[in-house]
Order: C-alpha cells, then sequence, then structure tokens
C-alpha cells in the first residue's frame, strides 16, 4: 500500500496513517488521517475523498478547512447536533457542518485537571463510537466530565 495524502476518488485516493472514523448525518465516513494531521470525508456516492479540515502542519489552530490545525488526531464521533467531535493530541476539537474548527476543551499541554474549556487538561483523550441507543462513550479520565457534561449529546457514560 502506498501512503500520502491525495484528495481523489476511490483507490487513488492517498493516507497517511488513519485512525477513527464515524458516519456523518449525510452519509459520509469521516475518519481522522493521523499521519497527515487531517479530517478526511469518504462521499457515500461516488467514494470521493476531500480533506474537511487540516492542513498537515501540527498545531492547535481553530479556523475553516486548511486554516484550522489539528495536532495528532486519533478518533472522531458525530454529536447529535451534526457537529464532530474530534480528540486531537490533549484536547476535544468541535467541527461544525459548517466545517468551522474550535476548542471545546483542553490545550497544548498534557495533564489531568478538572476544568473549563482550556483550564481543562487531558493526555490523548480518544473517544470510542456511540452506542445503539445513540449514547456517546468517551474513554478518558475524569478531567473530561466537566466538560462533557454540558455537551448537547443525548447522555454520555463514563
Amino acid at each position: 500500500m502506498i501512503g500520502g495524502w491525495l484528495d481523489a476518488r476511490g483507490t487513488r485516493a492517498r493516507f497517511n496513517n488513519p485512525g477513527g472514523l464515524t458516519v456523518d448525518q449525510a452519509g459520509s465516513v469521516v475518519m481522522v488521517d493521523y499521519g497527515n494531521r487531517a479530517l478526511r470525508t469518504v462521499s457515500k456516492a461516488g467514494a470521493i475523498v476531500s480533506t474537511l479540515e487540516g492542513n498537515g502542519e501540527a498545531g492547535s489552530a481553530d479556523g475553516q478547512g486548511a486554516d484550522a490545525t489539528l495536532n495528532d488526531p486519533c478518533d472522531v464521533v458525530l454529536a447529535s447536533n451534526s457537529d464532530l467531535l474530534v480528540s486531537n493530541a490533549h484536547a476535544i476539537r468541535v467541527v461544525t457542518p459548517s466545517g468551522a474548527v474550535r476548542t471545546l476543551a483542553g490545550i497544548k499541554q498534557a495533564g489531568f485537571v478538572d476544568g473549563q474549556g482550556p483550564a481543562a487538561r487531558f493526555n490523548t483523550p480518544q473517544v470510542s463510537r456511540w452506542t445503539p441507543t445513540a449514547a456517546c462513550s468517551w474513554r478518558i479520565p475524569a478531567t473530561m466530565r466537566s466538560a462533557a457534561s454540558r455537551w448537547p449529546a443525548p447522555s454520555a457514560r463514563w
């Protein structure tokens, strides 16, 4: 298999260490491309791969499309309001349906601290899958509880 970064149709597309994935409301597959520090989509119709967020540079800049930077994204889930939640190095990032990226909680610095927004600290958080009852399970320390309890999801399991 040839790795790399190429937005294309079907088997012509290239990824660099793809990771967690989910299916968005339109039926497209959304996946993290860990090695390329990007969030990629595979369309339901035509298997067209495109880059949703990230530009290959490590970082935590909020923004839209290539202006947003990701750092070691490893997983993604679809929230009940159609936002995507991305575990990103030591933070949880939100990608809105319009493509805007912002940091929900955490910063570049690892740690285990309860808090709101940038006051929270994580050490490589990972989200798990939506359950059949549409509940979101998080495989992260208790430090996420205060931030996630305010997130608009039907329920959360700890």
